[in-house]
Order: structure tokens, then sequence, then C-alpha cells
């Protein structure tokens, strides 16, 4: 979130995401492996392949490509990616980012609540006397069960029941499950 190359400055402008983006990103790491001031844990984030995949779909592959650019031009800053790796340890990781949004609000819109409308909720401004409790943001939702008389079962098909639904996973003791539409269990 900051700074410290002071030739960055293209990749930091307004109308670049004020720095959110690869190369930023990319700059700002080339100058810490320059410098040999690449600080013992980075963090770099490069926002550009989110926005693409959600944008086109897990069919993308421009944003990968590009991806992979930024990061051979960062690799490549080292003599050898030998000493690259040598120097440093590197972990690419990345987020669920490859699920395909669909921009129609109409019907990309999962009403949980809908689904589960034998249920009793619990509202912010309520007591939690309620079966149960929803946390839900753009692509997932946690569903508390505050009655313990609910089986999980009966949730999770109610829940299969919508397509749209990638998977549905719960945790009992040390067992996880995972489920999805389609599947018999």
């Amino acid at each position: 979130m900051s700074q410290f190359n002071l030739e960055n400055d293209w990749s930091n402008r307004m109308w670049k995401a004020i720095g959110l983006n690869n190369q930023f990103t990319a700059n700002e790491l080339k100058y810490f492996i320059q410098k040999d001031q690449l600080p013992p844990f980075t963090l770099a984030y490069f926002p550009d392949m989110d926005h693409q995949l959600h944008k086109n779909g897990p069919k993308e592959r421009k944003g990968i490509e590009e991806m992979d650019k930024q990061l051979q031009m960062i690799l490549n800053t080292y003599p050898s990616w030998e000493e690259a790796i040598q120097k440093a340890v590197w972990i690419v990781h990345g987020d669920s980012g490859q699920s395909a949004v669909i921009n129609d609000r109409s019907k990309a819109l999962i009403d949980v609540n809908m689904l589960l409308d034998e249920y009793t909720f619990w509202q912010p401004d309520e007591s939690f006397d309620k079966q149960l409790a929803l946390a839900v943001n753009e692509r997932m939702a946690y569903i508390y069960l505050q009655d313990e008389t609910i089986k999980l079962s009966d949730i999770s098909s109610k829940l299969k029941t919508d397509s749209r639904i990638g998977f549905i996973a719960w945790k009992k003791g040390e067992i996880s499950y995972v489920t999805a539409a389609g599947s018999v269990r």
C-alpha cells in the first residue's frame, strides 16, 4: 500500500486504480529486488486477474497469461530463476476468482431465505431465539444452526435443490462434509 520506487508513478494514477494494479505491484517488487532490500516477509497483491476472471468467467486465459508475464518480469530481476528461488520463498496463491459471476442479478441472486422458508431467521435487532442465523456476501453464505433439533442433512437437502449453489460444506467434530446439487448425499 506504499510506493517506494519513485519511478513507479505512472502505475499509481487515479485511472490506474491508484496503484491497485499488477504493474504497480510488479514494479515495486522489482525495485526492492534490484536494491537488495526485499523485506523478509513480502505480501504482494496482483488484483487485475480477479476482475478479468469474474468478468469473463473460468475460461479466461488473458488474465492468467498477463499474470504469468508479471511473475516472469519479477523473477527475471534476479540473475537467474535459480537464484530467485534460493534468495526467497515464493508462494503464488489465488482465491476462488475463477468462478463465473452472472451479471443479471435476477438470475444470479440465490434467495437462501426462500430455500429455507420453513425455518425462522435471526435478525440483528432481535434476540437469538430463532432457528437459523445467516451471514451472506456476494459469493457465499454461512448458515448457523441455532436450533439443535435441526439436522444438517435437512438444510443441505433443501440447498441442493438450487443448481447455482456450487457446493455445500459443514464440519461435524473433526470431519468435514461436502456435497453439491446432483450428488446423492
